[in-house]
């Protein structure tokens, strides 16, 4: 293990303090006790206010939730209200996490585009120190200019005449002091030393029972794709140190991060080193902070495993060594809000004693799904984690009730519920879901069993309660959803310990045959304990699917549906004879469907996959309709194509717009329709509802507002959205998405559906039914004449 120099952070007691002793745990079925008891607050999340205090007492409710800012003084007085009212209560850091100067590495995001003649731009950049700027030709990506610009008061300017005929782009890599990050290094430490005197001046009194969020509030959590490089001194003795013992010598670094001729021959200057792409924007350099210029690099370097290796490492260490001092301060436990896959309660065997979650309840569903992450969190670590919803609000007409929200809830196994209420009345039904689920033995001892799905298989799975007392959740291991072919529904999913598959049949059990890859039966195990009915012979194997997933643990791969493989060819086929070169353009299609009739024997499972995709493939070619992916564009300036598990193929085209550009977000697209007339428009993103309203669409003559209410939600966070309808002619027209260049919007765009009245979306899935339809119709079904 990599030592690093660190300050102590717990500072010393003065002689006449004495830590309480922690008088909690959490239990195995993930409740946490305290005293010996079940802690299951059934409360009100309330302003540390006598007055909100005083309506909380006046209504019947014990248990409440109050944030604070680092401020000492109100922290004793809000301490003694609240005693004196006989409260239980939970105390949240209201301050936002210290933020972290980084580098950030965002050239899809961080670019203005269009540039020609005289370039004279004046950029806002919000607590900017200096910025890397590369002026590059956006015909052939040719660098035109490269340097370090100031920032100052928060502005960067670049003044610069183009005599090319093409367009230019700037992309910038500024300093910045930037909330996405956390500052785990010398903002920390000032932190740290206010959180603990402030513990040790206002002494929380016998009613206090946990922590809430001990680092502030803090926008996500740290993941291994992050574009940051801190700045901080601490940080790069960090990197120094744990480059020395890694590699033991300058040359093999530099040998490791792929750099060209470099100037940089000590840990010291390259521990001061900063990669200059992200994804597959950017320039094959590195920035050399000690020198401000660039050097060449390679982007299979190692450099970004290495930075963010020692970020995770310092965040981890620093912040448990933080939360086990609150706890040494205290003797109550600490708990995190959820704010993304990568926060510390995804560490197996970290400090943390629960995660809690804020939540708009608007429907049932809502509640279960934005129930189902945080709870992933919990359930899949090592060390027992309890989860407790810190802010519930009620929203809506059709909002569920105070009770109807802890009942699904608790089934789930979420352990306390701190609701907001506008009203006496919405108190008072707070106090009474609490007289009857307050520190309940029954819900402490609840415990489902969970089967976790990969996060892009969300549509065909979801979250929520399966028959056979189990629990389905997302997770964030790797995995994907799979195409079985009609009545089947799948996916794969990898935790990076073990892979397991899981399939279910749709509507109604089926009896299906299914080509094993070796004669040894795999083991299957189904949710609800249905008899799967196998018949074996040799390769073959006959089961009745049920309509709740059936698992297949430890597995590479998951045996092959035989007559989806045999309907997939007899599409192909259909396709290949009746539409000709409008989907095999030389004949390559009918070739590859002959090999894969060949091959199936030998390798099924390679080809049923093959199989499927050439159908997938064929199917847009002849529908009856436009599927058009988002990330293929005739002409655009978004900001990058992304690697996206879960949609349509697997890309998105994504906009991240940091600074304001001169010129619009454009993307364009040429639709070849065969129909004509009246079309319907949709399209399948993940966007919040401002991008939305900012986003525009023009097709064929019409602007087609974006609509609100997307429907058939899949994958992380996509859905789709009605555009409108259209009356256009057989023929090409042409499709503009775009938006103001000074909106600094984010969205990913995956697919785009224009088709005759009638479409109704399908997650990820172009329709194929017509296919169906018409060969049912060419080719009669067994038994008839």
């Amino acid at each position: 293990m990599v030592s690093f120099l660190l300050a102590t952070i717990i500072a010393p007691f003065h002689p006449q303090d004495k830590a309480p002793e922690p008088d909690f745990r959490i239990t195995q079925k993930r409740t946490l006790e305290i005293s010996g008891s079940p802690y299951i607050p059934v409360g009100l999340k309330i302003e540390p206010t006598p007055e909100a205090i005083a309506q909380a007492q006046a209504a019947g409710v014990t248990d409440v939730l109050v944030e604070l800012p680092l401020d000492a003084e109100l922290w004793k007085r809000t301490i003694a209200e609240l005693e004196a009212k006989g409260m239980r209560y939970v105390i949240g850091l209201s301050s936002l996490a210290p933020a972290a100067q980084v580098v950030a590495v965002e050239p899809q995001s961080y670019r203005v585009s269009g540039l020609q003649g005289e370039v004279n731009l004046d950029i806002s950049i919000p607590g900017g120190e200096k910025a890397y700027a590369v002026l590059a030709s956006e015909e052939n990506g040719g660098v035109l200019w490269q340097g370090v610009l100031p920032i100052h008061n928060n502005r960067l300017v670049f003044q610069k005449k183009v005599t090319s005929q093409f367009s230019y782009v700037l992309v910038l890599y500024p300093i910045v002091k930037d909330q996405r990050m956390v500052d785990y290094w010398e903002g920390f430490d000032q932190y740290r030393d206010q959180l603990l005197t402030i513990l040790r001046q206002a002494k929380p009194g016998p009613g206090f029972q946990a922590l809430l969020n001990p680092l502030g509030k803090v926008l996500r959590g740290f993941t291994n794709e992050d574009p940051f490089v801190p700045t901080s001194e601490l940080f790069r003795i960090e990197l120094e140190s744990f480059l020395k013992q890694k590699y033991g010598t300058p040359q093999l670094v530099t040998s490791a991060w792929n750099l060209g001729f470099s100037e940089m021959n000590s840990f010291n200057e390259l521990a001061r080193t900063v990669p200059l792409w992200q994804g597959q924007r950017g320039i094959d350099s590195v920035w050399n902070l000690s020198r401000d210029r660039a050097v060449p690099a390679e982007r299979r370097s190692r450099i970004w495993d290495d930075i963010r290796t020692v970020i995770l490492s310092s965040a981890s260490r620093r912040l448990n060594r933080l939360i086990d001092a609150v706890k040494a301060n205290t003797g109550k436990p600490v708990i995190q809000d959820w704010n993304g896959w990568g926060g510390s309660y995804e560490e197996q065997t970290g400090s943390l004693d629960a995660v809690g979650f804020r939540l708009e309840a608007q429907s049932i569903i809502n509640v279960i799904d934005g129930t189902s992450r945080p709870l992933s969190s919990a359930t899949r670590r090592v060390r027992p984690m309890a989860t407790i919803a810190t802010q519930v609000q009620l929203r809506g007409e059709d909002a569920p009730t105070v009770s109807n929200v802890i009942r699904q809830m608790e089934a789930m196994g979420v352990r306390g519920w701190f609701f907001t209420a506008r009203t006496a009345e919405e108190r008072q039904s707070v106090a009474e879901a609490a007289s009857l689920y307050r520190d309940s033995l029954n819900i402490a001892n609840g415990s489902p069993q969970i089967l976790y799905f990969p996060e892009a298989a969300m549509n065909p799975a979801v979250a929520g309660r399966l028959p056979g007392g189990y629990l389905w959740l997302p997770a964030p291991g790797s995995g994907e959803r799979l195409d079985l072919g009609e009545g089947l529904e799948g996916y794969r999913y990898s935790d990076g310990r073990r892979t397991s598959f899981a399939f279910w049949a749709v509507g109604q059990p089926r009896r299906i045959k299914m080509r094993l890859g070796s004669e040894e039966l795999p083991k299957f195990k189904v949710v609800d304990g249905t008899d799967l009915d196998i018949k074996q012979k040799k390769l073959d194997v006959e089961m009745t699917v049920p309509i709740s997933p059936v698992i297949l643990e430890d597995a590479q791969e998951l045996p092959v549906p035989i007559d989806s493989f045999e309907y997939s060819k007899i599409g192909v086929s259909y396709m290949i004879d009746t539409f000709g070169t409008l989907v095999d353009f030389n004949g390559t299609e009918y070739v590859r469907l002959k090999g894969f009739a060949d091959s199936f024997e030998r390798s099924p499972n390679a080809t049923f996959l093959s199989l499927r995709q050439q159908l997938r493939t064929l199917i847009i070619r002849a529908a009856p309709y436009n599927w058009i992916e988002a990330e293929n564009p005739a002409t655009t300036n978004f900001g990058d194509i992304s690697s996206v598990p879960g949609t349509s193929d697997g890309r998105s085209l994504m906009l991240n717009a940091k600074i304001a550009s001169s010129r619009p977000h454009l993307a364009q697209y040429m639709v070849k329709n065969r129909i004509g007339g009246k079309q319907d428009v949709w399209i399948a993103a993940r966007m919040d509802d401002v991008t939305r309203q900012t986003l525009q669409m023009f097709f064929g003559g019409y602007e087609l507002p974006i609509q609100p209410n997307p429907v058939s939600f899949y994958g992380p966070g996509f859905a789709w959205y009605r555009c409108g309808q259209v009356e256009i002619p057989e023929g090409q027209s042409v499709m503009t998405i775009s938006a103001p260049g000074n909106e600094l919007i984010k969205c990913d765009l995956d697919v785009i559906m224009i088709s005759p009245p009638g479409f109704i979306p399908n997650g990820p899935y172009p329709p194929s039914g017509w296919l169906w339809d018409a060969v049912n119709q060419a080719r009669p079904p067994q038994g008839t004449d």
